[in-house]
């Protein structure tokens, strides 16, 4: 996913990521540095039990891919796409907001995961951000669901238009809707 940097976004191409749902057990793949969190939300839903339960739901600009600079430029360039990020069944939420913008995420740390029953997961995280925020919490894991294709971009955030606005939806894009697989593909007319 966010990988070593490409040599360079050649012109009329397009990186298009493997898949456009990923979950906890592609955290080893992911990283969360420089991407941009737009807003937070909390959701309640009902189980099928009829226990409350909520999830933190993450409107974040997330990089794919940085590409390296083409002489003369000194700046790297990105492969950016709007996702939510959306942890499920929060327990022992904290937000620590010391003032300061923009909210760029430094990373997502596992720092711990403990079975609660036979494949009952809870998972403890930290999202760190490089200037003025820390999240901490428990769930029962994580989904990043991609909402559009990345946008080859020479900020590590898309504006407010290009993103869709702020938006928690989780209706992820259709990559078979691309023209070819996985990687860099040659865009049509």
């Amino acid at each position: 996913m966010a990988h070593e940097p490409q040599d360079e976004a050649s012109e009329g191409f397009a990186y298009l990521p493997e898949r456009a749902i990923w979950t906890q057990d592609d955290f080893d793949q992911m990283g969360w540095h420089d991407a941009t969190l737009h807003g937070l939300a909390i959701h309640e839903r009902e189980t099928a039990w009829g226990q409350l339960e909520y999830d933190l739901l993450c409107d974040i600009d997330y990089l794919f891919q940085w590409v390296k600079p083409v002489p003369p430029s000194r700046y790297f360039s990105f492969w950016v796409s709007p996702c939510t990020l959306e942890f499920r069944d929060v327990s022992d939420l904290a937000i620590k907001m010391d003032g300061g913008m923009p909210l760029t995420i430094s990373g997502l740390e596992l720092v711990g995961r403990q079975e609660r029953r036979p494949n009952d997961w809870v998972y403890e995280w930290r999202l760190e951000f490089h200037y003025s925020m820390d999240i901490r919490l428990k769930s029962h894991g994580f989904e990043q669901v991609v909402r559009a294709a990345p946008v080859h971009s020479d900020g590590q955030s898309l504006d407010q238009e290009k993103r869709g606005g702020i938006s928690y939806g989780m209706t992820p894009y259709r990559i078979d809707d691309q023209p070819a697989s996985q990687g860099s593909v040659e865009m049509g007319d």
